[in-house]
């Protein structure tokens, strides 16, 4: 659940007509019929663009997830590991994945030194961090690069064109929709999927068509 998701959706145009946003309705304790928002076997649930401006407590993370009838939840924090609401889903989590940024001084923030020794908790018991690098480091910088993190990324995600992502953008389509890219991005995160869906779901599925990276997933989850 991340504010950014509503706008990389194309929510003005894409969203269910008067869709409400459920995390409000979580917050106000409103009881309503929910519509999702749904595309394929994806249902997304995210902020609402201008923000979230009431207060939100651990308990109404569980409660959002309760909403959300799908076999596989995935919910972005961004970089809110701190907040107590994400400490708390992370205590709850199956898998916890960090997707970190390829470079090294990012990675050598305080702020994200701080983050890999709470990762590192997470760890401690019992939890699975998987670390997922965003784009690739060339040659003997990579080595040193990985070095000074906590472990080895499980997968890097590919470079994209900016060209071509500014391109969809302008159409209002999603690059991830484009079938080049999607094979593209189901090759790289393939390390991950093993380790996040039943094995007989990666051998089978096929991603050639789909609309959404876990949209052939629904029968063998």
């Amino acid at each position: 659940m991340n504010l950014i998701w509503y706008m990389l959706l194309y929510g003005d145009s894409k969203a269910p007509k008067d869709y409400p946003f459920v995390s409000n309705l979580i917050s106000d304790q409103t009881s309503a019929t929910i519509s999702s928002w749904t595309n394929g076997f994806t249902t997304w649930v995210p902020l609402h663009p201008e923000g979230f401006q009431s207060s939100w407590h651990p308990a109404d993370s569980f409660k959002l997830l309760h909403t959300i009838k799908k076999p596989i939840v995935i919910w972005d924090v961004s970089t809110h590991w701190e907040d107590p609401s994400v400490q708390e889903l992370c205590h709850s989590a199956d898998e916890i994945i960090v997707v970190i940024d390829a470079s090294p001084g990012k990675c050598n923030r305080p702020s994200s030194r701080a983050h890999f020794k709470g990762f590192d908790r997470y760890q401690q018991r019992g939890k699975k961090v998987h670390y997922v690098a965003n784009g690739s480091i060339p040659g003997h910088f990579r080595s040193e690069w990985v070095d000074s993190l906590p472990a080895a990324p499980l997968c890097t995600l590919p470079e994209i064109p900016r060209a071509e992502v500014m391109r969809a953008v302008w159409k209002g389509e999603c690059i991830q929709d484009q079938t080049e890219v999607l094979e593209k991005l189901k090759d790289a995160l393939i390390p991950l999927l093993r380790e996040i869906l039943p094995a007989e779901t990666v051998k089978k599925s096929s991603l050639k068509g789909s609309k959404s990276l876990f949209s052939r997933f629904k029968k063998h989850s």
